[in-house]
């Protein structure tokens, strides 16, 4: 019994002595100690195993000493099982409760001391834990949502890259702490691995904003193709597409231009970290596909508006012949107005004048196109002098026709209408106008005969009328009273 009371207490202070020696940071290549894991526990860094754990383990060596010795049978117990009955059956050797409370308390205050070490280094890791609790993944969900430039998301792709980076190749993967071994690749890949998720988000925004805006330049490039290669249907579309063609090709194709070269720096930077889909390389192709298309384009739309200048310039010339003969068609339907005199004919003759007039002012507007398109072929403009003096021959007669009818069509609602229906100031007023216009006209027509005679056949109608005057006065008297018409009625 003494041998294994011995035996239990020089196995205890073996061990006590193994304690020390995790506490004394014994060296050498076997170095004693326990493996700690890093490990993320929902959003924590956690050790595996647990302090507890390690503590409970070593603890646990001083029981199992203890119960080992207890749990020796007596050796006359052994060989004479028969003889010995009634004989306790292990031996009964004293290992007092305090020194297994010594060496436990020793265990606890090395674990204490040595915990120190990997609770201090794991605070390294407290400039990660945005990427361990959810923050930078809710702040780049929010970034990306929002608009940003390119070369924002340049700057947040590479800030997440160098990150992993970082991350995986400056941190170490194992590192002696006191007894601890502390490992730390699985929270290193672990931190490695959410770097480069965050990585991927931005790059996802990027590469579908940069296929949308390729989309567009795409679009804006088959438009402008559309436009070059339009024909024109008359001088004014000729002259509004040069322009407008002109005004791609100076100013447009140059904005364009600007925009393949950020297309293509984009491209470049995502091919680093992007595997293109199929469907997205061929419209990245496209897209510089359709700028290095655009001056064929340019030369097959030249094409077109040389063969379409020609064939409006012959069209012109043939439309100002034709022109020229339609003024000397006017010209001689004015003469025609010299030759009328009669009176009763007056609304026939307006009627006539006042539709030549109107083509004279289609014809004016004819001109100025004409002058349009003789500026658009840079050719010396056309003037038309048969149309003023068409239209200067014809003014005198509609001005004859028009206050002729004017003052027939007024004197016969006068006649018509109840007396006091218009007051006499009004209508001497008119009548006066009337007559001093047309006495003007007749000197007009003094060496045309007879629209001299028509004239003055006007003229003696206004006169006979205005010989009336005085009657119209007095009957048109707003002082009339009832009385006064029953007199003259009784007259």
């Amino acid at each position: 019994t003494a041998h294994v009371q011995q035996l239990g207490i020089d196995s205890i202070r073996d061990f006590r002595e193994y304690v020390g020696i995790l506490r004394n940071d014994s060296k050498g290549s076997h170095k004693p100690g326990f493996i700690l894991h890093l490990k993320v526990n929902g959003n924590r860094i956690g050790f595996a195993p647990t302090y507890h754990d390690i503590e409970s383990s070593i603890a646990e060596v001083y029981t199992l000493m203890k119960n080992a010795v207890y749990d020796i049978q007596r050796l006359d117990y052994t060989l004479l099982e028969e003889e010995t009955s009634g004989k306790k059956k292990n031996l009964k050797p004293i290992l007092l409760p305090e020194i297994l409370e010594v060496a436990r308390d020793e265990v606890k205050e090395v674990m204490e001391e040595q915990n120190k070490f990997p609770e201090e280094y794991v605070k390294l890791f407290e400039a990660y834990m945005h990427l361990i609790d959810g923050t930078s993944e809710k702040e780049t969900e929010a970034y990306v949502s929002e608009d940003h430039s390119f070369n924002d998301f340049r700057e947040k792709v590479l800030y997440f890259d160098n990150l992993g980076k970082v991350i995986n190749n400056d941190i170490p993967k194992i590192v002696q702490l006191g007894m601890y071994e502390l490992h730390c690749d699985d929270l290193i890949l672990n931190l490695f691995r959410k770097t480069d998720g965050l990585r991927e988000k931005v790059l996802q925004k990027m590469s579908h904003d940069h296929q949308a805006i390729n989309t567009r330049l795409c679009e804006r490039y088959e438009e402008i193709s559309s436009v070059a290669l339009t024909s024109p249907n008359s001088t004014a579309e000729l002259v509004e597409l040069r322009d407008k063609v002109k005004q791609i090709e100076v100013v447009v194709m140059k904005e364009l231009e600007n925009e393949l070269n950020k297309a293509a720096q984009r491209l470049v930077f995502l091919s680093d970290f992007c595997q293109f889909t199929t469907s997205e390389m061929k419209l990245n192709t496209k897209t510089f596909q359709w700028h290095a298309k655009m001056p064929s384009i340019f030369d097959e739309h030249r094409t077109i508006m040389q063969g379409k200048t020609s064939e409006y310039q012959k069209a012109l010339k043939l439309k100002r012949e034709r022109f020229q003969e339609e003024l000397e068609s006017y010209s001689n339907q004015v003469e025609e107005f010299f030759t009328y005199g009669n009176v009763d004919d007056l609304p026939k003759y307006l009627k006539k004048a006042q539709s030549l007039r109107s083509k004279l002012e289609v014809a004016e507007e004819k001109i100025k196109h004409f002058n349009m398109e003789e500026k658009a072929f840079e050719w010396e403009q056309t003037s038309y002098p048969t149309l003023k003096e068409t239209r200067d021959k014809l003014a005198p007669f509609v001005r004859l026709y028009e206050i002729s009818m004017d003052f027939m069509d007024k004197q016969k609602i006068w006649f018509e209408s109840p007396m006091g229906t218009h007051h006499p100031a009004d209508i001497e007023n008119q009548v006066e106008d009337s007559l001093k216009t047309v006495i003007k006209l007749e000197k007009d027509f003094n060496e045309i005969p007879a629209a001299k005679t028509l004239v003055v056949d006007v003229r003696c109608k206004i006169e006979d009328f205005k010989d009336k005057m005085p009657i119209i006065k007095t009957l048109g008297n707003p002082s009339l009273r009832e009385r006064h018409w029953e007199t003259v009625s009784n007259t």
